[in-house]
């Protein structure tokens, strides 16, 4: 995994594309004409000389969501769209055809009800190792039929079949990378398919057996987040061998542990050490569109 990340580190293009489609699944492209709407999301959050680099790193072409709701989301918020993915569908690249699929963050409040949902539950995608986040889980199966779904109808429009080699491109930031690391882990075992999941500034998904058994289905993963970023120190745990932002998760054990072992939250572990990007090329912490220089230069 550290290898896939340096791979990617000396490719910028390439992540530059991942965090391409992480904006687009914020946007809502539905009428827009091509890349607009990420003009308008760069906004605020870019110089305007990385910005106007930015918008032009793909295009909205070709691209379809999915959105989905929890069952708590509609009972307690009557939100029926919290949840969202992009994605798209290309033949040709390194397989028969190339699925790229970005999963939105944390954009409104029914997610943070996903978000705090922490307690530890048996895996029920995948291969179905070892325990992982229960909030993460549900709102990754409310999803994955609509998914299913669609990719099925791409699939038949490409004259292709779910036994088709296929290569999964899947991406997302914070809540997002979550739902990411599920499906390539899920399609992965289900299907076959070679995953590369990469995620920014992505929270704890499950615990050391559930992140053993990631590492062997989905080799090519890579966690990049900034440095003093709280959410990807989340659930806390000060054993965890695959943290490496310890100034961070020092102060969040000591804060969290009494609450997180009533929350039966306490045994995460990542399942890959983080990229560690420089906070100082963004206004944000937390924030997902970062500085191209970043990513050409490296992290720490």
């Amino acid at each position: 995994m550290a290898a896939f990340a340096s791979q990617l580190l000396a490719t910028p293009q390439y992540l530059q594309q991942e965090l391409w489609r992480c904006a687009l699944s914020y946007c809502d492209f539905q009428g827009d004409s091509d890349n607009d709407c990420i003009r308008l999301f760069c906004g605020d959050r870019l110089p305007p000389d990385i910005a106007s680099e930015f918008v032009e790193v793909d295009s909205t072409h070709g691209f379809w969501e999915c959105t989905s709701s929890s069952s708590d989301a509609v009972k307690f918020f009557q939100e029926t769209s919290a949840l969202r993915l992009v994605g798209r569908l290309r033949r040709g690249g390194e397989a028969e055809a190339e699925l790229e699929l970005a999963f939105r963050g944390t954009d409104r409040i029914a997610n943070w009800l996903t978000n705090f949902t922490t307690s530890l539950v048996p895996c029920e995608v995948g291969s179905q190792a070892g325990m992982v986040h229960q909030g993460f889980q549900k709102a990754y199966l409310s999803l994955r039929t609509v998914l299913l779904d669609k990719i099925r109808d791409c699939l038949k429009e490409h004259g292709l079949t779910q036994r088709a080699s296929l290569l999964l491109r899947v991406t997302g930031h914070s809540l997002g990378g979550a739902l990411a690391m599920l499906c390539a882990y899920d399609f992965a075992h289900n299907y076959g398919w070679e995953a590369w999941c990469v995620t920014w500034g992505t929270p704890r998904l499950g615990d050391a057996a559930f992140a053993a058994a990631f590492q062997r289905l989905v080799p090519r993963m890579a966690r990049f987040i900034n440095k003093m970023d709280v959410v990807a120190c989340l659930p806390a745990n000060p054993k965890d061998p695959n943290d490496n932002n310890r100034k961070v998760s020092t102060v969040l054990s000591t804060a969290f542990s009494p609450l997180q072992k009533a929350m039966q939250a306490h045994d995460y572990r990542h399942v890959c050490t983080a990229v560690i990007l420089d906070p100082t090329t963004s206004k944000s912490l937390h924030m997902m569109s970062l500085d191209w220089a970043m990513l050409v230069d490296g992290g720490e």
